[in-house]
């Protein structure tokens, strides 16, 4: 309800002014009526008014004056200026103070409603930009975490009473099928549109849900809510409130609740990862082939082979543009699969380089999918991921490089008594298992047998050239147990470390 501030010096126009508003303007609340423009200041400060009708010819501070100071002070107040005269000077000193509208004394009931329908008008525009900003900085943030949008959405929020330690925040994602286009349709894809809304129930814990279309297919809902934990027992009472409405032909994800607005990117894309989920188990889509094809793709990418993850995305791309499947539904979910199975390979705790450059890829590719509901601009990306992959290049696909850069750490690292397989091929972001069968085949020894060599010969050295005791070199070499230590040297050198150093100087 809009608020009303009523200035005026003679108590019968302030009486005659509120009786009019009470019985024409009803939606409107009189929150004060003063006498001088001194008063005038102190409710304005107390309760913000969105409007403050005033009286020019007031005793003191003028209503003109009142006028400009509101201007400078609360420049979100509309005013309407009351005069008794009827001369263009008034009019225009009433103008240039800012003044929305002026009414002449006595106020006539359809100059009256008239003055009020121009404030409402520019209350509402204002509330529009006001909603609009907010809901795109939810958008800028959750989406493509753009510089400086958090801060800006948290203060956002914070006018709108919808930041504090009680209130946690969601994210729902709706896809929309049915909105799916065949390829070389023309497609209209509507500009993005906004519902902000309030739930009337005083009782409910939803206290704000903000809905955003961002494609003919997708909507995202932004939730304010207070005493919860979850967003799934709220799904129906979000769409109750926004005035969505879920098909058959809508699919559905959502992520965790959260207290920080950080976070919120975190929920987008389990939102995200929810849906893939959904897709991912679809029964009408499984078959054995692409069962036996996803695993060789996972132990290929783990593995770093290239060759092998090319090779199979190229046959997955031939079958998703061979596909004779007339229904547009499964078409577009088989193509949602694709990208559904590249998206789950993000949560993987694998420190391959080749899925580091596909994790790079598939997040633009999640985000088309979003934006688009056209099967061919759909396809048209999945050959751009692919490309990207194939087209990845690295010297860690260089065997020879790959082996020479392992030498370099067996040498940095060999005093670490840590220091093992594994941990080289987290240095070269590679299987170990992979890596041990590469390091035999290029190099012509085992792993293990190359760093025992490394070890020993750094500690012949040491042993002649140092008086240092047999622990202390055993320590030095990245041995841990001295025995075993002088059992491995006497093995490669047929003398014992200590009969080394004593034969050596003698």
């Amino acid at each position: 309800m809009p608020k009303l501030l009523i200035v005026d010096d003679e108590e019968t126009i302030r009486i005659g002014l509120k009786s009019m508003v009470n019985r024409l303007l009803p939606h409107w609340e009189v929150i004060g009526s003063c006498e001088d423009a001194e008063q005038a200041l102190e409710q304005v400060n107390a309760c913000s008014p969105d409007l403050a009708i005033i009286d020019i010819g007031m005793v003191g501070m003028s209503g003109l004056e009142l006028a400009l100071r509101l201007n400078n002070e609360k420049p979100e107040v509309n005013k309407i200026m009351l005069t008794g005269y009827d001369k263009f000077s008034y009019i225009q000193s009433a103008m240039r103070a800012g003044a929305t509208d002026y009414l002449l004394k006595p106020v006539q009931r359809d100059e009256l409603v008239e003055a009020f329908r121009k404030v409402e008008i520019l209350l509402a525009e204002r509330e529009h930009r006001r909603k609009l900003k907010l809901e795109k900085k939810i958008a800028e943030w959750v989406t493509v975490q753009k510089a400086g949008s958090c801060f800006e959405l948290e203060r956002l929020l914070d006018a709108e009473g919808l930041h504090g330690e009680d209130i946690r925040y969601g994210i729902i994602l709706r896809f929309q099928y049915g909105s799916i286009e065949e390829p070389g349709e023309k497609q209209v894809t509507p500009p993005a549109s906004y519902c902000f809304t309030q739930p009337h129930d005083a009782d409910s814990n939803i206290i704000r849900v903000v809905d955003v279309t961002i494609s003919n297919v997708c909507e995202m809902t932004f939730v304010a809510v207070r005493n919860m934990s979850s967003l799934e027992g709220c799904l129906e009472q979000c769409e109750r409130i926004s005035g969505r409405e879920s098909t058959q032909l809508t699919l559905t994800g959502y992520g965790e609740l959260m207290e920080d607005l950080c976070l919120l990117p975190v929920a987008f894309r389990q939102a995200q990862e929810m849906m893939y989920r959904i897709v991912k188990s679809h029964k009408e889509l499984d078959t054995s082939d692409e069962a036996e094809r996803m695993n060789k793709l996972m132990v290929s990418i783990e593995m770093n082979d290239l060759k092998s993850v090319i090779h199979l995305l190229e046959q997955w791309q031939l079958e998703l543009k061979e596909s004779r499947e007339q229904n547009p539904l499964l078409k577009f979910t088989r193509m949602f699969r694709f990208i559904a199975f590249f998206a789950g390979l993000q949560t993987s705790r694998s420190q391959s380089a080749l899925l580091t450059e596909i994790n790079k890829q598939i997040t633009r590719l999640s985000g088309q999918l979003l934006f688009t509901g056209d099967l061919g601009a759909l396809m048209l990306a999945i050959d751009q991921f692919i490309e990207g992959v194939t087209q990845f290049k690295s010297d860690l696909f260089d065997e020879r490089k790959i082996i020479g850069k392992v030498k370099e750490i067996m040498r940095r690292e060999f005093m670490n008594p840590e220091f093992s397989l594994e941990q080289a091929a987290l240095f070269v972001h590679l299987n170990p298992t992979y890596l041990s069968e590469l390091f035999k085949e290029t190099a012509g020894r085992k792993f293990i047998d190359y760093l025992t060599d490394i070890r020993l010969e750094e500690a012949r050295h040491i042993l002649l050239e140092t008086d240092m005791k047999m622990y202390e070199v055993c320590l030095s070499v990245g041995y841990t147990s001295s025995k075993y230590f002088s059992t491995l040297f006497r093995k490669k050198y047929q003398v014992t470390p200590t009969m080394y150093r004593e034969g050596q100087s003698g």
